[in-house]
């Protein structure tokens, strides 16, 4: 199965019959388990969590949640290990929701008309950030139970060529680490010379 040489961890062999691959595994604060997601045949990746012995690295049992969503990705463990933010495609979006840590009592925290991934703690847990599409980062605040209270709030909208990078974004404290792709293109000028060669040169920049 790939992805799991990623989490230093050593699957059942079972594993490859099982699932088709995985990604975007996350540890939870103890070390001892790892939430991750699988494609399970062709209806998708859905979240799982696997108990990891710490000593020697082996997982011998995975447990597939039945949460909502027809796809899952990119479970986020809470900080203080009880709780498990996730993106879920529901009806034709991506949404945030949230999840006890056994698996249970899914509710939906965010909902909206574009795709909001993938979710992101703040360290005091009272706070989710996750990205609009890919221009966009939002945050909502939550009450103890991560249920949202107000309206989320946009904090962070890059120029029309920048986009957060794939892989998400990290908050540590006051501080918000993300990766920005920039992308540009060149205007080229071509034109004919004798024979069949072509003679080009660069036309200004994208940027």
């Amino acid at each position: 199965m790939r992805g799991t040489e990623d989490s230093g961890v050593s699957p059942d062999p079972s594993w490859a019959d099982r699932f088709q691959d995985q990604c975007c595994p996350s540890w939870s604060p103890d070390g001892r388990r790892l939430a991750m997601a699988v494609t399970v045949g062709p209806e998708g990746r859905r979240l799982a969590i696997a108990d990891v012995d710490p000593l020697t690295g082996s997982s011998p049992s995975i447990t597939l949640l039945d949460v909502p969503g027809v796809s899952q990705a990119y479970p986020r463990w809470s900080p203080d290990g009880s709780l498990i933010a996730y993106e879920a495609r529901g009806e034709g979006n991506w949404d945030i929701c949230v999840i006890d840590a056994d698996g249970s009592n899914a509710r939906r925290v965010i909902r909206g008309p574009t795709h909001e991934r993938p979710p992101t703690w703040a360290s005091d847990q009272r706070t989710l950030f996750y990205r609009d599409d890919f221009q966009e980062l939002w945050r909502v605040a939550l009450d103890a139970e991560a249920n949202p209270v107000g309206a989320p709030r946009r904090f962070l909208t890059l120029p029309p060529r920048q986009r957060v990078g794939e892989g998400g974004f990290d908050v540590r404290g006051d501080r918000l680490l993300l990766a920005i792709e920039e992308h540009a293109s060149d205007i080229w000028l071509l034109e004919f010379s004798d024979g069949d060669a072509w003679t080009s040169g660069r036309s200004g920049g994208g940027r």
